[in-house]
């Protein structure tokens, strides 16, 4: 509000102004009716903005500024056309209304950045408020008001408001500062517009930008200022409040602005100009043009001709006009009744910005290289192993360790010199590290069992360090390739870690039917040796020389292990153990008991091996039976889990909400146990035992 002092000063001008102007009436005649407005140092214009398109229609506002005092968009004639590039201007049929008398208002924003340095003083604080005062009670109560005082750096009193107290409040509060930071202050009005609808920018200021220091006031150069201005798109409107303002550069900017600068010599003219800036919102005229079907889609410049009185003016913008809409076929697309209500669209998710420094980067790089070379490495040696016969010698008395031996004393078996991953120390260091990881994890012996069952040779810690370096490679290969998202690490290791797991798993459980299908026919082979008067042990070289894999490598085995002093039924039970053929314990059972009390080994064999090829003709048929429900199985088990391993990589804000509400979590347990209990069902379902 104002004060007393105030409206003293105020009643003290508009006295002096009266007699000011009986003197001149004496002196030079009368003069024109109405106030003289104050120099802009503009001719008037028009402008378009805040411009929208439609398939039919074109629509944007048109506002004014330096119009003579009696001049009005509300009464004009206006006239719109719209030039294709490189084309002719095609008229089209407009209808301008009042922004006032629109059905739906368009926003409207006006930003005042006020300068508070101490060059005004106290009296030119004083006019300052009044000139805002007289602009808030002028401005058109649906216009949102906005307050930014000049410091530095600059102060966002009050974002755009309709709330005028707040606004007089803020201005009540605003002291003198040391500093004029200009530019600053114009690029901080420019980033509290909202970016739709009419847009205007009032700046005031009484000097140059300077700090406290008699150095620059702002950060932002004038250069920056000014290309702030021009791409907001609002109409900039600078007051320049008495001689010590910058008149060029506020020139630019209200060029920038497509505004006008006003000169303001004292506090009356200070009210002037912010009367004119508060009264051109209620002109403001909302012009909609209809747009023909030939020129959907194409881009051109509006042109625009307003004639008010006796002032024609004009302005142009550039713009793309919105595709025609598809045709519609009304018989196939029942009317929708007026009971039913159209479904809300989907809100946007926002998006999660995940991203890692750059020294994380590099070290990403460095080792998606020490885990590609090592992988390299490993195949380059596997190759070049078969050229060297004491190499392979030696791999050869190593393949019987395997399952992790250990000596007399209890220690682990010292680790071969030579190794699948080369013979260099670095190789022997990595598998001597991952030998003592694994046997401190007690897995050496089950995984080196694995190893031997899936028929692959290497050594336990031979292959935890080719699985880590897979682990590594994949996890860095889909961070890079996911533009740096943690989530796609973690997703990568787990897949790297977990995919020679299930080839060895897959590997293994191929070797083991196949063994199984191969054992009738290798059992009716055996008999055949024995009853051409073969011992057991020549019978099983016979497997050995003329039997198939995996029956000759296990056979092999077992008649290594024969000639090095272990029972033959005890070889053989090492062969039932490690492809968990119950099966073929029961030919290791026949020949334990032929040892002990004798008999026809030969008949109990041709006997088992009919047996077995029966069973195995019963289980491929059930297994064709059960196909289907397998493959459904495996299908409806893979597919959550794939999908949200994609949905990680590419969309990760759409997984947010299960791990951060309760709902989710909730949501999540319960999805994870409903998930487990239907694949176990179909598993059971499908599983029959034969």
């Amino acid at each position: 509000m104002r004060t007393a002092p105030a409206r003293g000063r105020r009643a003290a001008r508009t006295a002096w102004g009266v007699l000011g102007g009986l003197l001149a009436v004496t002196l030079l005649g009368a003069p024109p009716a109405g106030a003289s407005p104050p120099d802009t140092g503009n001719e008037p214009a028009v402008r378009i903005t805040d411009i929208g398109t439609t398939a039919s229609d074109l629509r944007f506002i048109v506002t004014s500024s330096g119009l003579p005092e009696g001049a009005d968009l509300t009464d004009a004639v206006v006239e719109v056309a719209f030039a294709p590039s490189g084309e002719d201007a095609v008229p089209l049929e407009s209808t301008p209304t009042p922004v006032a008398d629109s059905v739906v208002v368009p926003r409207q924003t006006a930003v005042l950045a006020v300068d508070v340095s101490g060059s005004l003083g106290e009296d030119g604080l004083e006019d300052v408020r009044d000139a805002v005062d007289v602009f808030l009670d002028t401005v058109p109560p649906e216009v949102e008001v906005g307050l930014v005082t000049f410091e530095a750096p600059p102060v966002e009193r009050v974002q755009p408001t309709t709330d005028r107290e707040a606004v007089r409040d803020a201005l009540a509060d605003l002291e003198l500062a040391n500093a004029t930071g200009l530019y600053d202050a114009v690029v901080a009005a420019t980033g509290m517009l909202p970016g739709e609808g009419s847009e205007r920018v009032v700046l005031l200021t009484d000097g140059q930008d300077e700090g406290p220091d008699d150095g620059p006031g702002s950060v932002a150069t004038q250069d920056e200022a000014v290309a702030a201005v021009r791409a907001s798109g609002a109409e900039l409107t600078a007051i320049a409040f008495r001689e010590g303002a910058p008149r060029e550069a506020l020139q630019r900017l209200a060029a920038a602005g497509r505004g006008q600068l006003v000169d303001a010599a004292e506090g009356d003219d200070l009210d002037a100009a912010f009367d004119v800036a508060a009264a051109s919102f209620a002109t403001e005229l909302e012009v909609t043009a209809q747009v023909p079907p030939g020129l959907a889609g194409r881009r051109g410049n509006i042109q625009l001709d307003v004639q008010t009185g006796s002032l024609s003016l004009t302005d142009q913008a550039f713009a793309t006009l919105a595709d025609a809409a598809p045709p519609t076929d009304e018989a196939s697309e029942p009317a929708v009744e007026p009971s039913e209500v159209a479904a809300p669209p989907l809100r946007d998710v926002p998006a999660v910005e995940l991203s890692l420094g750059a020294p994380l980067v590099w070290a990403g790089l460095a080792g998606l290289f020490l885990a590609l070379a090592t992988i390299v490495v490993v195949l380059v040696t596997l190759a070049r192993r078969r050229d060297r016969p004491e190499a392979q010698r030696e791999r050869q008395l190593s393949y019987y360790t395997l399952s992790g031996a250990r000596s007399a004393g209890g220690d682990p078996a010292p680790v071969p010199q030579v190794t699948r991953l080369g013979d260099n120390a670095v190789a022997r260091s990595a598998v001597q590290l991952a030998d003592r990881v694994v046997e401190r994890r007690g897995g050496l012996v089950g995984l080196g069992r694995r190893l031997e069952v899936a028929d692959v040779p290497l050594r336990p810690a031979e292959w935890v360090v080719l699985q880590v370096s897979l682990a590594v490679a994949v996890g860095l290969v889909l961070l890079l390739l996911s533009g740096l998202r943690p989530w796609a690490l973690v997703v990568g290791v787990v897949l790297g870690a977990a995919g020679p797991v299930v080839y060895l798993s897959a590997r293994g459980s191929r070797r083991r039917q196949e063994f199984l299908r191969l054992l009738p026919e290798t059992l009716g082979l055996v008999a055949s040796g024995l009853r051409a008067g073969y011992s057991v042990n020549q019978a099983l070289e016979a497997v050995v020389k003329e039997g198939q894999e995996p029956m000759r490598a296990e056979f092999h085995r077992a008649l290594v292990e024969a000639r090095l002093g272990v029972a033959v039924d005890e070889a053989l039970q090492g062969i039932a153990d490690r492809m968990q053929s119950q099966d073929f314990g029961w030919v290791v059972m026949a020949i334990r008991i032929h040892r002990e009390v004798g008999g026809n080994l030969s008949e109990i064999l041709d006997t088992v091996g009919a047996t077995l090829r029966e069973r195995s003709r019963l289980r491929r048929q059930v297994d064709v039976l059960s196909a289907e429900g397998r493959l459904s199985a495996w299908i409806i088990g893979l597919l959550p889990v794939l999908f949200s391993a994609y949905l990680l990589l590419t969309r990760p804000e759409y997984l947010l909400p299960l791990v951060q509400t309760q709902l989710g979590i909730a949501l999540l347990v319960l999805g994870g146990v409903l998930f487990g209990v239907g694949v176990l069902g179909l598993r059971w379902a499908v599983k029959v035992d034969v």
